[in-house]
């Protein structure tokens, strides 16, 4: 008679775990028990399907909503017989593959093939503009240039191992003339500036402003908009048009502010390395979206 063994953990996110797996061009995805189950999968066109028993759970089933650009969601429920079903939803077809680990806890890894992306992302140009007003900084005294800079290097890594000519106007602070002096001189391509709201303390939220002369600006910031609201603890304050005279070098422009450093829970969320990760993630997911509904030419 075999033993039931328990799920007890999923682990979603493969940007704060599994460098690695990344830098290979891989989603992870870790399911953890107290055993190791029985696995049995099957794929159909964007559905991953896995079954593991006999197996329950100790932790809550329902749908985990991944958001990665090749992860949209994970379902898992209890089926007959003491058994789990996990069915991923993929954003593409793409390759998987399946590794088994005894231990304490065992665990059953899926890697996700994400290079079905390179294509999209190949050879596009992207600026990215951290910004570092000095005005910007916390009531602990965090500087905007710190986070703008970190979110910047997290979604620069990303765009870079898609095979896109991604750039980041600087590695340390400098004065709003050299600024504008730098993203003057860009060659064509899509300006993402990344910043903090300075308002009011009480504001919490992130913002996308875009360059009303231009459609294609407006359309980035919706894609960008929507892809920040799926994946961010943070309220959305909305979308804005602002005749920002640095957006009108890009090709298109826009600006995003992913928080507001005057309020202090924003400023935790600005510190941590976390939310800074799923802020480059969501940015990605947004250029993704904008790149499959854009013609390029």
């Amino acid at each position: 008679m075999h033993s039931t063994f328990y799920m007890t953990n999923l682990v979603t996110d493969p940007y704060s775990s599994c460098k690695e797996a990344v830098s290979q061009l891989k989603s992870r995805v870790v399911f953890e028990f107290t055993g190791l189950p029985a696995v049995e999968q099957k794929s159909s066109d964007r559905l991953i399907y896995l079954q593991f028993s006999p197996c329950r759970f100790n932790m809550p089933a329902g749908t985990y909503n991944i958001k990665d650009s090749t992860i949209d969601l994970i379902e898992l429920k209890p089926a007959k017989g003491d058994t789990i079903d996990a069915i991923i939803h993929l954003t593409h077809h793409t390759r998987y593959s399946i590794k088994e680990v005894p231990g304490i806890p065992s665990r059953v890894y899926l890697y996700v093939d994400r290079s079905p992306l390179i294509p999209l992302f190949k050879n596009k140009t992207v600026h990215l503009d951290p910004l570092c007003n000095p005005r910007a900084i916390s009531p602990t005294s965090l500087k905007e240039e710190i986070p703008t800079l970190d979110i910047s290097k997290n979604l620069y890594q990303l765009l870079k191992l898609m095979q896109c000519n991604a750039t980041i106007t600087r590695d340390k602070p400098i004065s709003f003339a050299e600024r504008m002096k730098k993203i003057s001189k860009l060659p064509p391509g899509i300006l993402i500036s990344i910043g903090t709201t300075i308002d009011d303390p009480k504001i919490s939220g992130f913002k996308v402003f875009y360059y009303p002369p231009s459609e294609d600006s407006l359309n980035l910031a919706k894609t960008l908009h929507s892809a920040m609201k799926e994946k961010l603890p943070l309220n959305s304050l909305g979308i804005h048009a602002a005749n920002i005279k640095e957006l009108s070098y890009g090709n298109p422009g826009v600006l995003v502010e992913v928080g507001c450093i005057k309020n202090r829970v924003d400023e935790g969320h600005l510190r941590d390395v976390d939310y800074k990760q799923k802020v480059a993630q969501a940015l990605y997911n947004g250029l993704k979206r904008y790149l499959e509904i854009t013609p390029q030419g």
